[in-house]
């Protein structure tokens, strides 16, 4: 609806005057429309009865609304970034930080983001997904042999993960000897564990070989023990200490060959090659072990050095028949001309010997003390009567 541009009364299309005010119209004028701020101004002009056109300023409010974006943050494998996934204003710059675990290292940023600095910024203008990818920490091995050309070595140099552990071996070339590792190893055995916690820088140092023996190293009887070290070729004049150890049911009893003595370790000196042998004997046992005199008698007689290892220092219960008696012994028939099993009664068992009668079959127990060949005698002591 049109209305008086001089009152604000609403006027009819092509009213040539102002029915309140009277103002001339003219047809643009009667057409024209007011302005919801013009039209409440003169509308309130008109309520509190002033009769004079009032202008009033209306101020307009623009609200701008900024809107937000979401910065989504992962690692690969797990690290730290820091800040963490969040909300950022249009235009914020946001800078990143990638924190790698233990054993690891930063490697590049993926996604929304790229480069391989652990630190970066980046605008906020659009939301955002970005990774950050770590990867293990890598050292680098460097071998080297002294002086240049005197040996090998396996492996020679390389680059390895943090942690990785590094067999090294050095290998003397011809007329050379490896005596000792130095840089960051150390020791004088040829093989080597290196444990890759930074870089290493490994020398292997050789010297002019001298003259070499070799030591062999034996068990009798087989599998009843073993020796340390096994053999092996030494330098001249080298001293090598070897440990006897016995297998379970057996006790070691004494060294022969290029060796001598009872004593588990030994020292050899290593001017000549040289071969070892530690004997090892059944290991004395409460629990006795039954036999017959004439069975005990024939291993003894067939090989009294396996019979000695088999029965020396065991307690045997022995049963056969009486061949003579003597105050303090009872000898029993062997089943060979003249052979016997000798059996001493401790003082306190002498009184058992009163029971027994030349002929009789009885059983005996004693500890075997070992064979006379020039008699045919097995020896037994500490006898009772079973």
């Amino acid at each position: 609806m049109p209305y008086c541009p001089n009152c604000g009364t609403e006027v009819s299309e092509g009213t040539q005057f102002c029915r309140k005010c009277g103002r001339g119209l003219t047809t643009k004028q009667g057409a024209k429309r007011m302005s919801w701020k013009k039209k409440v101004g003169i509308i309130m002009a008109s309520i509190i009865g002033i009769p004079t056109i009032i202008i009033i300023i209306v101020a307009t409010i623009q609200v701008i609304i900024t809107p937000t974006y979401t910065l989504s943050v992962d690692v690969n494998p797990p690290g730290i970034v820091s800040p963490t996934s969040e909300k950022h204003k249009s235009g914020t710059n946001v800078t990143l930080t990638a924190t790698p675990p233990s054993g690891y290292t930063f490697d590049h940023w993926e996604g929304d983001a790229s480069g391989t600095s652990p630190t970066i910024t980046i605008t906020m203008n659009s939301d955002k997904t970005i990774t950050a990818c770590f990867k293990r920490q890598t050292y680098i091995l460097t071998m080297s042999t002294s002086p240049s050309g005197t040996g090998s070595l396996s492996p020679s140099s390389g680059v390895y993960e943090s942690g990785a552990e590094v067999t090294v071996t050095a290998s003397p070339a011809s007329g050379y000897v490896f005596d000792h590792w130095s840089g960051d190893a150390s020791g004088t055995v040829s093989s080597i564990r290196i444990t890759m916690d930074s870089d290493k820088n490994v020398i292997a140092n050789f010297r002019a070989a001298t003259k070499t023996y070799t030591l062999t190293v034996n068990i009798s009887p087989s599998g009843a023990g073993s020796v340390s070290p096994s053999g092996g070729n030494y330098e001249s004049g080298t001293q090598v200490t070897l440990t006897a150890s016995p297998a379970s049911g057996y006790s070691f009893d004494y060294w022969s060959g290029s060796a001598s003595g009872a004593t588990s370790t030994i020292t050899v000196t290593m001017n000549s090659n040289k071969s070892v042998t530690a004997n090892f004997k059944t290991a004395p046992s409460d629990k006795p072990i039954k036999i017959t005199a004439t069975q005990l008698y024939a291993e003894y007689d067939e090989n009294p050095v396996r019979a000695d290892q088999k029965y020396k220092g065991q307690l045997l219960q022995v049963s056969g028949v009486v061949d003579s008696i003597g105050h303090d012994y009872v000898s029993l028939n062997a089943g060979a001309f003249l052979a016997t099993i000798h059996c001493s009664f401790a003082a306190e068992q002498q009184p058992q010997i009163a029971q027994v009668d030349k002929g009789q079959l009885v059983t005996i127990q004693g500890r075997c003390t070992g064979y006379l060949s020039v008699l045919s005698v097995v020896y037994l002591e500490s006898c009772r009567l079973v």
